[in-house]
Formats: C-alpha cells, structure tokens, sequence
C-alpha cells in the first residue's frame, strides 16, 4: 500500500527497488538454467546463481551481459562476481537501489587494515609477484625452445595476459592468483598444430569481478572454461601446484577457481601471386 504521508517516502522508494531487483533476479534465473545452473538465490540485493562445475566463458558472458542490460534507473548493476563457495562454483550479480547506487564496474577501496598486517602483507605480496615474475621469464625461455615460429607471437601475447592476471585482486586487496602456467599441446586429437595454453588457479573463496577477469583475458576471454574441479582440459595439480596456503584450505573443504584457455591462432592471409 502507498504510503499517505507523500508520494514516494524513503519505505515506498525502497519496496519499489526491491521488486525492480526481485523481478530482475527471476529475469537472470531463467539465464542460469539455460545455462546449466543448478540453484539461484536472492540474497538481499545479490542475485545468486549455482553453475555447473565446469563452465565455459560463454555460460559466465550470457550471466554478465544479462544482469548489465536488465540494470535499471532504481536498480542499479553494481558489479558481478566469480568465486568458489566450498566445492560450487557461483555466479552473482550485487545491484543497489538509486539511493546507495555506485558507478558500474568501479573497483571499491580497500578498508583500512592494521599497519603491521598491511606490512606483512605488503611483503608477501611483493614476495610472490617476484617468484611470478621469475615463472613468466622461465615459460618464456621453456616456449621459446619450441621449433614453431608460429608460436612466437601466440607467446607474447601469452606473456601479456599473465602479467595482467597477476594483478587481479579480491574486493579487499587479495591476491586472488595462487599459481599458473603456460603450456603448449593440442586441445584436440585432430588439431594440426599446438596452441599455447594458460591456466590459472585462484584462491578459494574470493570473489573476483567478471570485469577484471575479461580485461585481464583480453583476446583469450574467448574459448576457455573456469572451474571448481581439481582438473580441466587436460589440467591439473601437476601443471598448477596448490600452495601451502591453498592445500590447508582445500582439506577444509575449499575448492579453488581453475581458468583454462588459449591463446587465439591468427588468421593465415592469404598468399599473393608473385609479381614478375
């Protein structure tokens, strides 16, 4: 019932975004079961989905781009996010009534943490982006070897996107990567040639924006899968170690995230006749 008092009081504005979010959120359940998800779940303003253990970058796009177009003036898409809640694999999109909205996709600032932790982690992290940074020279110097000029340039831009990757951090300043590699082998039987292949595994538990996962990917945010299972495509704990950090809360019962993709071949122009 409206209320008497006004038009629109700050309760009659807020149970109007509720619905806006509440008929969104059905909008977004009938996307995840086409796209193979098994629960979906309004959580406040998240609009929670369950995908299959393995999913393809497809799967996670048609969520994505689903919750972007069904933003609206009072319910505002805030961002959405990847992460592994135990062994599932989750989906979310977080909208905000036009009275708290934030702009779309903007990274939030970190809380203010204690001065000794910030230090601690400080050197961590600056600790692995250099063990990080000594892996990326060695996959370098490892694909390098490979007889296959046509590599070469599928190396590089390898290279690029882990670097890239290696940024990515959880909503409060995480490091969201617990390790990676960069391989080269046939995604098929039938392949005549070798692709090289990144895998990344984040840590359990952390969210990560479906943003920042694409804009690290660039041109790999094509043909590849995520996963909450402990191997894919050919993938697993031999290519992409778990940290002591990671194996103590995988024996809780925390799966991490596996990505898997490729780098694109590029197109073969097509030869000139020779000119006499």
């Amino acid at each position: 019932m409206e209320c008497v008092e006004c038009v629109e009081c700050v309760e009659c504005v807020w149970l109007k975004n509720m619905n806006e979010i509440e008929t969104i959120h059905a909008a977004l359940t009938t996307v995840a079961q086409n796209q193979g998800c098994t629960s979906s779940k309004l959580v406040g303003t998240v609009s929670r989905h369950i995908l299959p253990p393995t999913a393809s970058f497809y799967n996670v796009s048609a969520l994505h781009s689903k919750a972007h177009t069904s933003s609206t003036s009072a319910a505002v898409l805030q961002r959405t996010f990847l992460a592994t809640s135990e062994s599932s694999l989750v989906f979310s999109a977080r909208f905000e009534t036009v009275t708290t909205k934030t702009p779309i996709d903007v990274e939030p600032k970190p809380l203010s943490a204690d001065p000794m932790l910030s230090a601690s982690n400080g050197k961590r992290k600056r600790n692995m982006h250099e063990d990080q940074e000594e892996a990326v020279s060695r996959a370098k110097k490892r694909l390098s070897s490979v007889n296959s000029p046509e590599l070469e340039s599928e190396l590089e831009t390898a290279q690029a996107v882990i670097e890239r990757v290696l940024t990515l951090r959880g909503p409060m300043g995480e490091v969201l990567v617990q390790s990676y590699a960069i391989l080269t082998k046939k995604l098929k039987p039938t392949d005549a040639s070798m692709s090289v292949v990144i895998a990344i595994r984040l840590n359990a538990g952390i969210p990560v924006s479906v943003a920042s996962i694409k804009r690290s990917l660039g041109p790999c945010w094509k043909d590849g899968v995520v996963s909450s299972t402990n191997s894919v495509n050919g993938v697993c704990d031999r290519d992409l170690p778990l940290t002591e950090e990671g194996k103590a809360s995988k024996r809780m019962g925390n799966d991490p995230m596996l990505i898997v993709t490729s780098i694109p071949k590029l197109s073969t122009p097509p030869r000139s006749s020779a000119v006499s």
